[in-house]
């Protein structure tokens, strides 16, 4: 498992630094920092008006973007300051064989005025330069992986509506994971992962100093053990995953991630660890449930044999080989006369999956326990 995270974690840092230097990502940097750093005041009153606000601007201001806002949109009310120029009353001189300087002038504030801003869902035009587009679709094992996780955590874990951007949250004090619910399938499950991963490494009590905090390590470490645990078991978020760590990046360096690879590596291994584990649990509940509604016996019709065949399908994608490789060898045993019918359908299960991992080399293996168990033909 050490060498995949290695691996992954090479991936991660290269394409931090690839979503660093594109031409997508400097138009996003541009577009944001054309935004004005609102007043504590002003932030409450766009709040308390339109609490769903994210990129506010002025009428003109959008249009400068290239946008316009929408006909019968209100304005959100903020205060600007009213500011005429005043002369410096220093002089500046003049360096030898330099031309004399113009005097410098400030601006001072006579008083405030109301003027109006609109959000960017309140305007058209232009499309918006973006980073962290959706992770669309449903991976097979969205499902299991999701009932894994719920399983483990200790926090409660719900589908809600959010406002804003976010796609999810952990509430250290109620101990609550929430998520999106309008999100694709396949994001739901990145963000449980992420969201889960600071349930774990970033609780903390509710006297804590924020100040001591690194919030850009924190969102670090939970993206990246996202990335490596849904690639894992084949969900691949690496696009989203970088330009959410490269927006995560103080100062555009990847330095809080490389001090944040031994929690990265150590944590990540932990979960994928864990939910095998309770992945491999799942998959022999399935079976016993199925085993105490159609005992074993010396029979093996198709019908048994495809239900077995169906579980084992269904958890092969994730499990490892060995595990199925055991509850064939179990069943041979007990049912002798019918292993070759059951290594006919091992390997079908095999060809579903799309993996060599079930051979002949099983069959022999098979072959040899049952001789040894004293039930050859």
């Amino acid at each position: 498992m050490s060498e995949y995270i290695d691996k992954t974690l090479k991936k991660i840092e290269q394409g931090i630094l690839d979503v660093m230097s594109s031409e997508r990502y400097a138009e996003y940097l541009k577009f944001h920092s054309s935004f004005h750093n609102y007043s504590i005041n002003n932030t409450m009153s766009i709040f308390m008006q339109n609490p769903d606000a994210t990129m506010v601007k002025g009428y003109g201001a959008w249009q400068k973007n290239g946008r316009f806002v929408k006909k019968g949109e209100t304005g959100i009310k903020i205060l600007t300051p009213i500011t005429v120029k005043k002369d410096s009353d220093e002089s500046i001189s003049p360096r030898p064989n330099q031309e004399p300087q113009q005097e410098d002038t400030v601006k001072e504030c006579k008083g405030f005025k109301v003027a109006n801003v609109f959000d960017i869902t309140q305007t058209d035009g232009r499309a918006v330069p973006a980073i962290c587009e959706e992770i669309e679709g449903e991976n097979d094992n969205v499902t299991h992986i999701t009932n894994a996780i719920k399983n483990i955590s200790s926090a409660k874990i719900i589908k809600k509506d959010i406002k804003g951007t976010a796609k999810g949250y952990f509430n250290s004090d109620d101990n609550v994971i929430a998520i999106r619910k309008d999100l694709h399938p396949n994001h739901q499950l990145k963000t449980l992962i992420h969201e889960y991963a600071h349930s774990i490494i970033h609780k903390r009590p509710y006297d804590v100093n924020l100040s001591d905090i690194n919030r850009h390590e924190e969102e670090i470490q939970a993206e990246s053990i996202a990335c490596i645990v849904a690639g894992k078991y084949g969900l691949d978020t690496s696009q989203y995953s970088f330009d959410y760590l490269a927006d995560w990046s103080k100062d555009k360096t990847t330095q809080d991630f490389k001090n944040s690879l031994k929690v990265i590596s150590n944590m990540s291994e932990k979960i994928i660890r864990d939910i095998d584990d309770e992945l491999e649990k799942m998959f022999h509940d399935q079976l016993d449930n199925y085993k105490e509604t159609y005992p074993v016996s010396r029979s093996f019709d198709d019908e048994k044999m495809k239900k077995i065949a169906d579980i084992c399908s269904y958890y092969g994608k994730i499990l490892s080989p060995e595990l199925l490789k055991k509850q064939y060898l179990s069943q041979a045993k007990l049912e002798p006369d019918s292993r070759d019918k059951i290594f006919g359908e091992l390997k079908a299960v095999a060809d579903d999956i799309k993996d060599q991992r079930f051979d002949e080399m099983y069959k022999q293996d098979a072959n040899n326990e049952i001789i040894e168990f004293g039930l050859e033909r």
